[in-house]
């Protein structure tokens, strides 16, 4: 059976380019953030990152954050294209907008208020009762300190015990 070709959307290509620019802006090789990555739970090896570079392979999300962490930056600055105020970008799912609202909305300031989304989510209101809606819904989504912990994967309560085990902070 053949192998289908990758096909990125604006998202995955944003990714491969950001993941190549921020590596090389430090000066480092592929070698160098495979080795970063060696000691983590999401080693990858220097041509894994290259295919991921050249959009020959998709950026799963473990894949970016332990690429973010490998490269010191935030997540963002991997998934969001690099803009300034003036530029507008294409990203899955929403096409065409201002980059300063991509950042706002991936920063959790506001709403993506894409129209077509908002009429189907909200199709028994007005177009203004729709966006209110929606920054309603868009804040409890987004803030961590309205979501509930119950049953999420990889958050760990601190007992009394553990108040004596320092967290890896790379103090050492």
């Amino acid at each position: 059976m053949a192998t289908r070709r990758v096909e990125l959307g604006p998202t995955g290509k944003t990714v491969a380019h950001n993941v190549a620019r921020i590596r090389k802006m430090q000066g480092l090789t592929l070698r160098d953030v495979a080795d970063r990555l060696s000691d983590t739970d999401r080693p990858l090896a220097h041509n894994t990152i290259s295919e991921i570079e050249r959009g020959a392979r998709r950026a799963d999300v473990d894949d970016l954050v332990a690429l973010a962490v490998a490269l010191n930056c935030s997540p963002l600055a991997l998934l969001l294209p690099p803009t300034s105020v003036e530029h507008v970008v294409s990203i899955t799912g929403a096409d065409m907008r201002p980059g300063w609202e991509v950042w706002d909305w991936g920063r959790g300031e506001r709403p993506l208020l894409v129209g077509k989304v908002l009429n189907r989510a909200y199709p028994d209101l007005a177009q203004g009762e729709r966006v209110t809606a929606a920054q309603g819904q868009y804040r409890i989504n987004s803030d961590p300190q309205l979501q509930g912990v119950a049953g999420v994967p990889n958050i760990h309560l601190v007992t009394a015990g553990d108040e004596d085990e320092e967290l890896d902070r790379g103090d050492s």
